[in-house]
Parts: C-alpha cells; sequence; structure tokens
C-alpha cells in the first residue's frame, strides 16, 4: 500500500471527503486528489496536514539491519545464514561497516564491538589506502571502534577477517 491509498482508505473507513479532508488539512481538493491517485509526491509538511485530520502520524523509524551480510563481507563472526546475492566490492564493505558502527552505538554488544574493531584494524594495517579514502575521515569509526589497545582477541578476529575480505579486496 502506497501512502495515497493509505490516506484514501482512512478517509473512507472515517466517513470524510476528499474537500472536507482537504479543508482541514489546509491544502487543495486537487493536490490531495493527487496523493491519492499516488500521482503526487507529498512533502513531511503536507503529509503531515493531512495525516493530523486522519488521527495517523509520520514516524521515522530505525530499519532493522542484517549482521549476516556484515559478516559475509568480514566481520570475524559467524553468520546465521547465508546470503545470496550479495556483492563483496569495497564500497558495499564500507557502507555496512558505517551502519554496523551506527548500530552498535545504539545497540552495544561487546562481542560484536570487538569484531568490528578488529575488521577496521585489519583494514587499516593490511589496506591502508583504502582505510585512508574511506574510514579515516569518518569520526563515528575512528572515535568508537578503532581501539588504542589492540587485544589478543583484537589479532585472532583481525586474522580471520582478512581471511575473508582478502578475497576480494
Amino acid at each position: 500500500m502506497n501512502i495515497g491509498e493509505i490516506i484514501q482508505s482512512r478517509r473512507l473507513i472515517l466517513g470524510i471527503t476528499q474537500q472536507a479532508l482537504a479543508q482541514k488539512s489546509g491544502i487543495s481538493l486537487a493536490t490531495l486528489q493527487n496523493i491519492e491517485a499516488g500521482i503526487a509526491n507529498p512533502s513531511l509538511s503536507i503529509l503531515d496536514k493531512i495525516l493530523g485530520p486522519l488521527h495517523l502520524l509520520t514516524q521515522v523509524v530505525e530499519s532493522h539491519y542484517d549482521w549476516n551480510i556484515l559478516c559475509q563481507l568480514g566481520l570475524p563472526i559467524n553468520a546465521q545464514e547465508q546470503i545470496k546475492g550479495v556483492e563483496f566490492t569495497p564500497e558495499i564493505l564500507i557502507d555496512n561497516i558505517k551502519i554496523g558502527c551506527l548500530k552498535l552505538l545504539n545497540l552495544p554488544d561487546s562481542r560484536l564491538q570487538i569484531a568490528m574493531e578488529a575488521l577496521i584494524i585489519a583494514i587499516k594495517q593490511h589496506y591502508p589506502t583504502l582505510f585512508k579514502k574511506r574510514l579515516e575521515k569518518i569520526p563515528l569509526v575512528c572515535e568508537n571502534f578503532l581501539p588504542t589497545k589492540i587485544t589478543g582477541s583484537h589479532i585472532k578476529l583481525r586474522r580471520l577477517a582478512l581471511a575473508k575480505i582478502g578475497q576480494y579486496l
């Protein structure tokens, strides 16, 4: 269901005409008709105006992240399942590292944290050009996931990460 269908469905359930909803929302009837028809792409402010009288809210919610993708790309932990169709490129790896780092800030997990640190250490030590171009300037990565002291766990996990990323970097 697209946003226009959701608006139309809710409007009909509540017994509100297009004209009445347009007036309550402070938008033109033509705009509402185009949104419901899927022709118009409303801004968030217009959407909020329409959704208010329908007792609906717009909400930004963080999406689920599949750690199995990053595991296949090189995060040194066992993947729960193999994901088919994952493309192994430096760009995909770096993008997934950034997303993984963001997720770990909000959901601390020491096992994943150490694995992420080991992956970043592996890239920094063995692929310094990639690290300098794509990760070094990202405060999120360097301030939170580049440890000042490397432990035995980091070294062991770094080796595992290198075995994976060495296949495509």
